[in-house]
């Protein structure tokens, strides 16, 4: 397929999904289109997958040539549009001010060169192709792999990217190690007994175990966290009590904590569980808490990075990033790599959730191109 080609079905696609962004779990009109658009290319197998996902299958026609998958999250945002892209949403309130509708362009395009070197015998390798829901919200992720995404083929790696307004358009940047964080989302609540402020001994502070959970857990950061490993502890939501002259019976600290690493992440947990139920007992309140969601960190493997790196035309190393994504749930299954596109020109340098996001087009054609070479040579050195 030539340049001009792709880049025509690349714009085409990217124009009607921008029109119709639609909110995790409910991406009904989405989910419609690209099915439709897949079924042009003719899969070997289409299977609905975690509510409004799919999984695609084009096989190569011959047994154990292996596979390969390729990831695109299909949900928006709640941002009211006021970019310049010319084709603005149409549904009221709503964005794909993160690019999820160029991942999943950069997708559907792939989708139509595996069919092409599937019926002219050249496929090298089972591909399958993960329309995935809820990547903002409720992590569809996980639900994918439960439901079976990544067997029948069994997938030896996994592949995604991220557009990227840190980079010049052109450019991928790839990396080893962890480049998004683990995060997870909690709230801390404290249950006291309410008194007249003028005689606070009679009932039990929840606002003053708010005030001391929440300046002790930062300092225990400070302690707990080595000094060459990045971790970001903050509570957005603090609240407790509702009358001047009443001791509070309740107050809450809504937060999240991110870490590049698994395992500090689970330690850092535990001693901020310990360190708030300790606060409330010596204040007499009770304390209780919820994880609403945990995304793990991003870790591309080494050597798949090593081994895919040399097909890129022009990249960089990745600027690790402190913002989470639920690819971390297939990269705990198998080896997986996730690469940053870059979008910066001259006109587009709106961040990522911005309501003026945008990006040209042609910043998908080396992420497709990367991926065609990766599905054409990956299983040659084995």
């Amino acid at each position: 397929m030539t340049e001009e080609a792709l880049l025509g079905l690349i714009k085409g696609f990217r124009r009607e999904l921008h029109l119709i962004p639609e909110m995790g779990n409910s991406e009904y009109e989405t989910s419609a289109y690209i099915e439709r658009e897949m079924r042009a290319a003719r899969p070997d197998k289409a299977q609905k997958m975690a509510g409004t996902g799919w999984k695609f299958v084009f096989s190569c026609g011959r047994p154990s040539c292996g596979a390969l998958a390729f990831r695109a999250d299909i949900d928006g945002l709640p941002v009211v549009e006021n970019s310049i892209y010319p084709h603005p949403s149409q549904h009221k309130g709503m964005m794909h001010a993160c690019g999820h509708d160029g991942h999943m362009s950069a997708l559907l395009a792939l989708g139509r060169i595996v069919s092409g070197l599937r019926d002219a015998g050249a496929l090298k390798a089972d591909v399958v192709l993960l329309f995935q829901p809820a990547e903002e919200t409720t992590g569809g992720a996980a639900r994918m792999i439960e439901e079976g995404a990544l067997e029948d083929p069994h997938v030896s790696a996994v592949f995604g990217f991220h557009l990227m307004p840190l980079y010049d358009v052109g450019t991928i940047a790839l990396s080893t190690g962890g480049v998004m964080a683990a995060n997870t989302e909690f709230d801390l609540t404290f249950a006291g007994k309410r008194a007249h402020g003028a005689m606070p001994h009679l009932g039990a502070d929840a606002a003053s175990a708010v005030a001391n959970a929440y300046v002790l857990m930062q300092n225990y950061m400070t302690r707990a966290v080595p000094p060459n490993a990045p971790a970001v502890l903050t509570f957005g939501h603090m609240e407790a009590g509702n009358l001047r002259n009443i001791v509070a019976d309740r107050g809450i600290l809504e937060g999240i904590l991110r870490t590049y690493d698994n395992e500090m992440q689970e330690k850092l947990l535990e001693g901020l569980r310990a360190l708030a139920s300790g606060v409330a007992a010596s204040m007499g309140v009770e304390c209780g808490f919820a994880q609403h969601c945990f995304y793990p960190a991003v870790i591309n493997a080494p050597a798949l990075v090593e081994r895919v790196r040399p097909l890129l035309e022009k990249t960089c190393d990745q600027q690790p990033l402190l913002t989470a994504e639920d690819f971390s749930f297939f990269g705990k299954e198998r080896e997986a790599v996730y690469a940053f596109v870059g979008t910066r020109d001259e006109r587009r340098q709106a961040p990522l959730h911005s309501d003026q996001f945008d990006f040209d087009e042609r910043a998908l054609l080396p992420a497709v191109r990367w991926y065609e070479r990766i599905i054409q040579t990956y299983f040659e050195e084995e």
